[in-house]
C-alpha cells in the first residue's frame, strides 16, 4: 500500500485490499502454499478452456479492473484483474477461481468462515464494475476448486455480500487515521536533548551532521567509544522526523545490548518528567539575561516542553524464538495453539492496545504475558503493531537478510524512501551481511531429515532426491575449495531438491523444527542462487571445512549492501572505527559513486575535538 496522508489518498491492488489485516494472517505458506499454487495454475488452465469451449468470444480472461472509492474523506486508488469476465444478453458475470486443499463440496459457511479474503475480493471487483459509466449490478460467482482432483464448487455472492467490503473499507480508513495522528504527533514531538551539557566535541555536532545530511543524505559518522553516539544519532532522528522528511526511522545495531542502550537513551530523552523534576533538575542550565538575572537555556525548554508533548512511538524488535511462549520453538501454525485461530480471536483480544496507546508497555515480559491470556502468538503482536510506530529498533537483519526483512518490508506503509536508517556499530555491518549470505550443511543434519521424510512416507520424487543429497555430502572430503565439477553437481543437487521441496505438500508439523528448518535451507539457498538478483552475484566460496560438510561461504556482501542502502531515503552509518575509510565504504558496495542508482561518496563532519580519546569526525 502507498499512502499521501496530505492528499489523504491511498492505492493499493484488489489483493491487497482484500487481506488486510493489522492483526495476525492466516498464511498458506510453506511447500504446501508452493504446491497450491503450482496446482492452481494448472486448474485456472483447465477452467479456462472450459469457459472458452462454452462462453467462445463472450468470455474474456485476466481483464484489469480499477477504480477509486471515497470512504471517510479518504480516496483509494484500487486495481486487480478479474480471472474471468463473461458478457451474455447485456449482463456481466465476473467469476474468480481459487484452489483449495480440502474436499469440496462442503457448506457454504464453512467456505466463508474459513476464506472471508477471497469474498471480499470478490465484492471489491463488483463494487468497482459498478463505478462505472455503463456499470450495473454485475453477477458474480466464487469458483473453488479442489486442488487433488478439479471438482468444483461455485458460490454466487449476493448484495448482502456488499457489507464484507464495506467493513473492509472501514479497516483501511482506521490504519490511514491511525498513520495521520501518527504523522501529527511527530509535527507536535519535543524531546530533551541527548545531553544537558554538551561534552567536549559535541557543540556543533548536531548542526554539522544536519547540514552534511541535508547535502548528501547518506553520511558516515565516526566518533570515539564514550563520545555519546546513541544519543547524538537519536537526537538527530528525532529532529528529521519532527521536520517531516521521513514517516519512521529505524535504528539498527548489530548487538542486543546496544539495542537496549538505544531503548534506555530514547526513553529517557522523550519521557515526561514528573512534577518539579524540571525545576530542581541538576541539568538545568541558564545563561545571563540583559538585565543580569538568568533565562531557561534552549535545553531547559524543551526540558519543559517534554514533560507534555506527544511521546515517539518506538518498538525494540526482539527475534522471533524470543517471542515464543511454548517449550520448543517450531512456528509451524498446525503445531501451534498460540497461531492456529489466532486471526479469529484477535477481534476480542485487546491486543490492539499495543498499537492504540503509545505508552502502553511493550516490553518482552509484557508481550508473552499479552500473548499467554488471548492465545495468539506474542511475535503476532510485534508484527501488528510495528507499522503504528514511528522508531523502530532492533538487528541488521531485518533489513539486510533476505530470510528476515519480510518482518519490516510487508508492513502496510513501509517505504524505505520515505524511511531514515541509522545503522550503528556499522564497522560490523560487512562481516554480518556477510554471515547472512553463507550457508554450511552437513551429513548428520540431512540424514535426520531422510528419517523423517521416510517416516512421513514424502513422496518418492522427493525422498530420491534428498538420497541423492546426502550421498553427495557424504563423500565429501575436507578441502579449500570444491572443483568446478564438485560445484556444478552441488548447484545441481540444490536445485533438483529444492523443486522437489516446493511441489510436494508436507506435514511441517509433524516433520518437527530441526528438520523442518534443515530442510527448508535447500530452497532457500536456491532461491538465492537463481536469477540475477544482486544475491546471485555474490562471491561465494564452496568448501568443505571438515568431512562430510558442506560451507558456502560469502566472501564479499558488498553488493547487497550496496543495493539496500540506495533503497532508503537517508542513512548515517555510525561506528567509532570506520577508518580506513575508502576500505570501509568499498566493503559497503559505495565505492563505485557517482553511478546510476549509487548513493553519493560519504561525507564528513569536520573533526571533533575530544580530550579523552583520538578526534572523531
Amino acid at each position: 500500500m502507498q499512502f499521501d496522508l496530505d492528499q489523504r489518498t491511498a492505492a493499493l491492488s484488489v489483493g491487497e485490499f482484500a487481506e488486510f489485516s493489522t492483526g495476525p494472517r492466516e498464511s498458506g505458506g510453506g511447500s504446501a502454499g508452493v504446491w497450491r499454487a503450482q496446482l492452481g495454475t494448472h486448474w485456472h488452465n483447465e477452467l479456462r478452456a472450459r469457459a472458452t469451449t462454452e462462453h467462445a468470444a463472450a468470455a474474456e480472461f485476466e481483464i484489469a479492473i480499477a477504480g477509486k472509492i471515497f470512504h471517510r474523506g479518504w480516496t483509494l486508488a484500487l486495481t486487480g484483474r478479474i480471472d474471468q469476465l463473461i458478457r451474455r444478453d447485456g449482463a456481466i458475470t465476473l467469476r474468480e477461481i481459487k484452489t483449495v486443499t480440502r474436499l469440496l463440496p462442503v457448506d457454504e459457511a464453512e467456505l466463508r468462515r474459513d476464506y472471508p479474503g477471497y469474498f471480499v475480493q470478490l465484492a471489491t471487483y463488483a463494487a468497482l464494475t459498478r463505478l462505472k459509466p455503463e456499470g450495473s449490478a454485475p453477477r458474480t460467482e466464487l469458483c473453488f476448486v479442489e486442488a487433488s482432483s478439479g471438482l468444483a464448487q461455485t458460490i454466487a455472492l449476493t448484495p448482502a455480500d456488499d457489507v464484507l467490503f464495506r467493513a473492509q473499507l472501514e479497516s483501511i480508513a482506521a490504519f490511514l487515521d491511525l498513520r495521520l495522528r501518527a504523522r501529527e504527533r511527530l509535527r507536535g514531538l519535543r524531546y530533551r536533548p541527548a545531553f544537558a551539557t554538551p561534552r567536549p566535541g559535541q557543540e556543533t555536532t548536531q548542526a554539522e551532521l544536519t547540514a552534511l545530511f541535508e547535502r548528501r543524505p547518506l553520511v558516515f559518522f565516526e566518533a570515539p567509544t564514550g563520545f555519546g553516539k546513541t544519543g547524538v544519532l537519536l537526537e538527530f532522528a528525532l529532529g528529521q522526523l519532527r521536520s517531516g522528511h521521513f514517516d519512521r526511522a529505524l535504528y539498527l545495531t548489530s548487538k542486543s545490548t546496544g539495542q537496549l542502550q538505544v531503548v534506555h537513551t530514547l526513553r529517557a530523552m522523550t519521557t515526561a518528567s514528573p512534577p518539579g523534576v524540571v525545576e530542581s533538575s541538576k541539568l538545568k542550565v541558564e545563561s545571563p539575561s540583559r538585565d543580569g538575572g538568568s533565562v531557561p537555556s534552549t535545553f531547559n525548554s524543551q526540558l519543559s516542553a517534554a514533560a507534555t508533548a506527544p511521546a515517539v512511538a518506538a518498538w525494540h524488535v526482539r527475534n522471533k524464538s524470543e517471542h515464543c511462549v511454548n517449550p520448543v520453538f517450531h512456528c509451524v501454525r498446525d503445531a501451534c495453539g498460540y497461531l492456529a485461530g489466532a486471526a479469529d480471536r484477535w477481534p476480542q483480544s485487546g491486543l490492539a492496545r499495543f498499537y492504540l496507546d503509545e505508552k502502553h508497555a511493550r516490553d518482552l515480559d509484557t508481550l508473552r504475558a499479552a500473548g499467554r491470556a488471548a492465545r495468539i502468538c506474542p511475535y503476532e503482536i510485534t508484527r501488528a503493531a510495528l507499522a503504528f510506530n514511528d522508531v523502530w529498533i532492533g538487528d541488521y537483519n531485518y533489513v539486510f537478510a533476505a530470510r528476515n526483512r519480510g518482518l519490516f518490508y510487508t508492513q502496510p506503509g513501509f517505504t524505505p524512501a520515505r524511511t531514515l536508517l541509522i545503522l550503528d556499530e556499522a564497522h560490523n555491518l560487512p562481516a554480518r551481511v556477510a554471515d547472512a549470505c553463507s550457508h554450511a550443511f552437513t551429513t548428520d543434519a540431512a540424514e535426520t531429515v531422510r528419517t523423517e521424510l521416510n517416516a512421513l512416507r514424502a513422496p518418492s520424487h522427493l525422498t530420491t532426491a534428498w538420497d541423492h543429497w546426502c550421498h553427495f555430502l557424504r563423500h565429501l572430503r575436507v578441502n579449500e575449495g570444491l572443483d568446478p565439477a564438485a560445484e556444478d553437481d552441488a548447484r545441481h543437487l540444490i536445485s533438483e531438491v529444492a523443486k522437489n521441496i516446493r511441489g510436494a505438500p508436507l506435514d511441517l508439523a509433524a516433520l518437527g523444527p530441526h528438520a523442518a528448518d534443515a530442510l527448508w535451507q535447500l530452497p532457500a539457498l536456491d532461491d538465492e542462487l537463481a536469477g540475477d538478483s544482486a544475491s546471485a552475484a555474490l562471491p561465494r566460496l564452496w568448501w568443505a571445512p571438515r568431512d562430510g560438510e558442506l560451507a558456502l561461504t560469502c566472501l564479499d556482501a558488498a553488493p547487497i549492501i550496496g543495493a539496500t542502502l540506495c533503497e532508503f531515503g537517508g542513512a548515517v552509518l555510525a561506528s567509532a572505527t570506520l577508518t580506513p575509510v575508502d576500505g570501509f565504504a568499498a566493503a559497503c558496495g559505495l565505492d563505485s559513486v557517482g553511478g546510476a542508482g549509487s548513493p553519493s561518496r560519504p561525507e564528513f563532519p569536520r573533526p571533533l575535538a575530544n580530550e579523552n580519546a583520538n578526534p572523531g569526525r
